[in-house]
């Protein structure tokens, strides 16, 4: 199998011209590289730097600046039958590649690979969602992106991993995640949110909701995830019009129209949701440890199936307990989000560890399990009492 290595770049020629240079130590004997850079309407000198030092280089140039789902002008292009997403300051660590070969020579229908991706300071980033891959460290099957068109231009950024991702699995490819497969990140320091990032998180995020799940279910995340995108930017003293947002989502589903709207299949939703897997699990620990009152740790992204899981076990919920100051003092579908201390004060009889994010999970289990001897459930633990999680959730600066 031939790979191709696709980076969507705009006005950063140094940081790109490091990132070409460690790929160019990647290369395997007899090898000739395959390498795409989609320039975003750059005006540093970007091509001409490329021209100069790297004239293998494939190069795309646009005359706008179409965001991270600029990759799709690879899609179709390229040589390879894999192709590996890269943004112009990251790339994979050695043996990664072949990694990947091996895992998608061996499963033909495997269409997309995410790997862990690690940060200067050694910490981690991660999606939400487990499955759902960081377009900065991502593999994809050359023949499963021609089938479903690449990434949806319209998203240019913002979610656009989840919707490629969502759009494999209605297709009938499967999606993967591995943590021993790195990739370094080295993005600056100390980005803060913009209001338009929080604006094409809301927006882009509430399409996905719109396209993939069943209307129930879609309307209960859409409605947890308007509340939560609105505190954040809030908390970040950004300016965003929630209303404003909303209706342009709403607009882009009703174009959508059937060609676009197919929720998945429940076993594929569960795959990324874990709706059903979580009650099972919240429905075991119950029965073992029996907790009538229990706080959910962590307002995440996907507090709503841990909130479900609960209360179809029977389990009042007592609070949710968040170390985000942009939650104080707000509701969650009635109930009190509180620090973590202001939650255990209510003597609740257990906790529930909403938060998934690979990223995440680790620091936010030791940090609950160092205040209280209280029974923990948490989705990535592996032994019977819950009380190990997975070690790649603890990976460096897990927080």
């Amino acid at each position: 199998m031939k790979v191709s290595y696709v980076i969507v770049t705009h006005n950063r020629r140094s940081a790109l011209g490091r990132t070409l240079k460690r790929l160019r130590a990647l290369v395997r004997p007899g090898e000739a590289q395959d390498i795409w850079v989609i320039d975003n309407a750059s005006d540093d000198g970007t091509g001409g730097m490329l021209a100069e030092a790297y004239p293998d280089v494939h190069l795309i140039e646009r005359a706008d600046n179409a965001g991270a789902c600029a990759r799709t002008d690879a899609v179709g292009r390229a040589e390879g039958d894999l192709l590996v997403f890269l943004d112009d300051d990251s790339y994979p660590m050695a043996g990664v590649i072949e990694m990947a070969l091996e895992r998608f020579s061996t499963r033909p229908s495997l269409g997309l690979l995410g790997g862990a991706i690690e940060l200067p300071d050694g910490s981690a980033e991660a999606s939400a969602y487990p499955l759902i891959p960081v377009g900065c460290g991502m593999i994809g099957r050359h023949e499963a992106l021609r089938e479903i068109g690449g990434f949806d231009r319209w998203f240019s950024r913002q979610a656009e991993e989840f919707d490629l991702a969502m759009r494999m699995l209605g297709a009938g490819w499967g999606v993967e995640r591995d943590g021993s497969m790195v990739f370094r990140h080295d993005k600056p320091a100390g980005q803060r949110r913009s209001a338009e990032v929080c604006r094409l998180d809301l927006r882009n995020n509430l399409v996905v909701a719109g396209r993939y799940l069943p209307h129930d279910l879609g309307q209960a995340f859409r409605e947890d995830w308007i509340q939560r995108y609105a505190l954040i930017a809030e908390g970040l003293d950004l300016e965003i019009c929630v209303d404003a947002i909303v209706a342009e989502a709403d607009e882009r589903l009703a174009a959508d129209g059937e060609q676009m709207i197919r929720p998945l299949s429940a076993a594929a939703i569960d795959r990324v949701f874990e709706i059903e897997s979580q009650a099972r699990r919240v429905a075991e620990w119950s029965r073992r440890f029996e907790p009538c009152r229990v706080v959910i740790a962590d307002y995440g992204k996907n507090v709503f199936t841990t909130y479900d899981a609960c209360r179809r076990s029977g389990l009042e919920v007592l609070a949710v307990a968040d170390t985000n100051p942009a939650f104080a003092g707000h509701f969650y579908r009635g109930v009190p989000i509180l620090t973590d201390a202001e939650a255990l004060d209510l003597k609740p009889e257990g906790v529930v560890v909403a938060n998934i994010n690979p990223a995440q999970v680790g620091g936010r289990w030791l940090g609950i399990k160092a205040m209280t001897d209280l029974p923990l459930l948490c989705f990535n633990a592996d032994d019977d009492d819950h009380d190990v999680v997975r070690p790649w959730s603890l990976k460096r600066g897990a927080a």
